[in-house]
């Protein structure tokens, strides 16, 4: 994902732009983790022109070879693993003239582009002057070319999602847009009642918003390998996250979005299925360290807690925004305060009521407390309490003694950030800085 190379490069891979955004965030991204797969696998050209053949069922399509393309839509990080193939179908529906994408890994077709609308997928009514068509007839239009072209994809029990999202129980588009993407995938459901997008049975269509025309679809269907059910949660995903950075020498790690869903997709290049949580972080070390800071895109396995695939952008973040007055982050998020800090003697004083509302337990004894999180417990003394407005204080420093636990005061940015370290995340982002320290060693030896 982070090698997108030239893809994008021609005018007719345009439509592409707002086909597959989350794609392009990562353009320009520098990939610091393993190299990413050679684009062409064991599939030969000549075995992928058969494959369209077969699949088209016809025999006398001319079939000419234009590159590498995008990579197979079912996996975890796309990467240009496809063959591009421009197609004339003689026939007199012309229905696979058009460019049609083979996977040189698993030897099936993935996607087809600049296809005309098969004749049963015409809108239902002419529109009125640069209106878009209602969602109803969007997902008709996409069910309908799908089915076209790759019937093998059972849409019709899936999960349906569309871009523009929408409104009024479906009835309507949240906002205008001169493309709709409708997506359909089957679905899972997580031992933590979160949603597993099946994204290797999956199928998506791009739609012009005004004609409905059918610019592009996307399929892969294929048996799983692995159970559905990822072994963490969103907030563990995030700790693990966090950790990994942390281990690679981040002082704060801000998180700006995780995704909600997880997914359930194949690795690159023909590798594993993986269920993979995708988030976007902000890192940043000190003033006198900038080097470091930047945006990093990763993914965490949901199976094993591994950061299988990450990458990072310097590219002007050099610092959260500095706060005029103290600010609170619990696990890389802003926080409202439920009740104003106290600073005494340099140290932080927060709320029991902030306390409990990020999780923690309080057991009062006579000589102080107990204070839990999750199964861990830590006794904390009458020296780090403290009683003012009606309201019990207690220092922020101590939550420490809960292991894994972590409490900072950056006073550069005026923030204070709470969060749990998970020890697998941080040692594989201390692997990572060993790998990526060697790696500088031996570039700057061979100058």
């Amino acid at each position: 994902m982070t090698k997108i190379r030239n893809r994008f490069s021609s005018p007719r891979r345009k439509i592409l732009r707002k086909f597959i955004l989350p794609l392009l965030f990562l353009t320009g991204f520098l990939c610091l983790g393993s190299d990413l797969p050679e684009p062409q696998g064991p599939v030969s050209v000549e075995k992928a022109k058969q494959i369209i053949e077969n699949w088209a069922g016809r025999k006398n399509l001319a079939i000419k070879l234009e590159g590498s393309s995008v990579g197979y839509p079912g996996s975890v990080w796309w990467n240009s693993q496809c063959y591009s193939f421009r197609v004339e179908d003689p026939n007199p529906d012309h229905k696979y003239t058009g460019f049609v994408y083979v996977d040189s890994f698993k030897g099936v077709v993935v996607g087809v582009e600049g296809f005309g609308m098969p004749p049963k997928a015409k809108r239902l009514s002419k529109p009125a002057k640069k209106s878009m068509i209602s969602p109803e007839e969007a997902i008709q239009i996409a069910k309908i070319a799908i089915k076209s072209y790759f019937p093998n994809v059972p849409i019709d029990s899936f999960l349906i999602d569309t871009s523009p999202s929408r409104i009024n129980n479906g009835r309507k588009w949240r906002e205008k847009s001169d493309s709709i993407r409708v997506e359909f995938y089957n679905t899972a459901i997580s031992p933590f009642r979160e949603r597993v997008l099946i994204q290797v049975q999956s199928a998506s269509a791009l739609l012009d918003a005004e004609t409905g025309e059918c610019r592009f679809i996307f399929a892969v269907y294929e048996p799983l390998e692995i159970p559905p059910l990822p072994r963490f949660n969103t907030e563990q995903a995030i700790d693990i996250a966090i950790s990994f950075l942390n281990g690679m020498g981040a002082e704060f790690v801000e998180v700006e979005e995780a995704e909600k869903d997880w997914w359930l997709a194949r690795e690159e290049g023909g590798g594993p299925q993986r269920i993979v949580k995708e988030m976007t972080l902000n890192r940043y070390p000190s003033k006198d360290d900038p080097e470091e800071s930047g945006t990093v895109h990763l993914y965490v396995d949901g199976l094993t807690g591994a950061i299988c695939r990450w990458g990072g952008s310097w590219c002007g973040a050099w610092g959260p925004i500095e706060r005029t007055t103290l600010t609170l982050y619990f696990k890389g998020r802003e926080r409202k305060w439920k009740a104003e800090p106290i600073i005494k003697e340099k140290e932080i004083f927060i709320s029991t009521d902030d306390i409990k509302a990020m999780g923690f337990k309080i057991e009062r004894k006579r000589d102080g407390l107990i204070l839990w999180y999750k199964k861990k417990r830590a006794e904390i003394s009458p020296g780090a309490l403290l009683k003012a407005k009606g309201k019990d204080y207690i220092k922020s420093s101590v939550l420490e003694k809960i292991k894994g636990i972590k409490a900072k005061y950056f006073a550069q940015f005026n923030i204070l950030h709470i969060w749990e370290i998970n020890e697998l995340g941080y040692e594989q982002g201390v692997e990572e800085l060993i790998k990526k320290k060697i790696k500088e060693c031996r570039g700057r030896s061979q100058v």
